[in-house]
């Protein structure tokens, strides 16, 4: 069952910057030093947005890497999986820092990888049905991208060329899309922490009911930063300012896997396909259906057309 959201949000505008990392709601060390090296910069979404109500937001999103992947060909075994990710992200590190003329003293302390977690999928190029593994690599720097998949494709790293997926994408789709999240659609978000100050007022020429504002009024306590945090203090003009963790972002839950099913059964009709594949029409949909409820049509029903047949005939005989 979904979390219920605490706000929901009008995404209008994304941004991101580097920026230290706050003890308690960024990692704030590398696991690819001994010991582990404390990290300077972290990347933090800027996401300018409105409530229903028509309060302005910037919600800063935490725990957003831009990531890319490699393919995995080593066995299961628990310690076998973290000694390859150990010396994978200490490898790409120390290509990464001669690559930009570090100081040699330093090379092994600078870090540039947040983390790498294996994951399961099926491989992009090519014709498969079966889940393959990967190492997911989470970079601490949007900007240096181009870099590492060069060093991957030259077999710098680890000796060994390795197929890049994913990393074609820029951050901020990246982003968008693994979170379910589209231009001027809601975010809804289970949880996040208010910076100061607030107001102690809605506005007086709204219709909507006081309760459905955000003031110092309305929001717990325990949902205000403490004064002397941090994150406490607003650095917008914007009425509302809120710190979010990309695990609160409700969106994401609602992402469902694409069915696995052979092309040629959908095209020769032995194989239904219901699911849309193109999330960001789902609001036209919505509308046809709800277009269609209104004239009392039924349901919209499109069946997978026969190569042979000609889909224009076919087409108007739904109407």
């Amino acid at each position: 069952m979904e979390a219920q959201a605490l706000i929901r949000l009008r995404l209008i505008s994304l941004d991101f910057s580097l920026q230290r990392p706050t003890k308690g709601v960024e990692v704030t060390h590398s696991p690819f030093s001994h010991p582990p090296s404390p990290l300077f910069k972290v990347p933090i979404l800027r996401l300018f947005c409105a409530t229903p109500t028509g309060q302005k937001v910037v919600a800063h999103v935490h725990q957003v890497f831009p990531y890319l992947m490699v393919a995995y060909e080593g066995g299961l075994d628990e310690k076998e999986v973290y000694r390859t990710i150990y010396q994978l992200g200490h490898s790409i590190n120390h290509a990464l820092a001669l690559s930009l003329k570090q100081n040699p003293e330093l090379v092994d302390r600078t870090q540039y990888i947040a983390a790498i977690t294996l994951v399961k999928g099926i491989p992009f190029y090519g014709f498969h049905s079966k889940y393959s593994y990967f190492l997911k690599i989470y970079l601490l720097d949007p900007g240096l991208m181009t870099r590492v998949v060069e060093l991957l494709s030259k077999g710098v790293v680890m000796g060994k060329r390795f197929q890049t997926y994913e990393s074609h994408i820029p951050y901020l789709p990246q982003f968008m899309i693994d979170h379910g999240l589209l231009g001027m659609d809601y975010m809804d978000v289970a949880d996040a922490r208010f910076r100061r100050p607030l107001k102690d007022v809605e506005r007086t020429n709204s219709s909507q009911p006081a309760s459905s504002f955000f003031t110092s009024q309305t929001i717990p306590s325990n949902l205000i930063w403490p004064e002397d945090h941090p994150l406490s203090q607003r650095e917008s003009f914007c009425e509302l300012e809120i710190d979010v963790l990309a695990g609160d972002i409700l969106n994401r839950t609602r992402i469902q896997e694409r069915p696995r099913k052979a092309l040629i059964d959908l095209l020769n009709g032995t194989q239904q396909l219901s699911t849309k594949l193109v999330p960001s029409l789902k609001s036209l949909w919505e509308d046809e259906e709800r277009r269609r409820t209104r004239k009392n049509m039924g349901p919209f029903h499109l069946n997978l057309l026969h190569l042979n047949h000609n889909p224009f005939l076919k087409l108007n005989k739904l109407y």
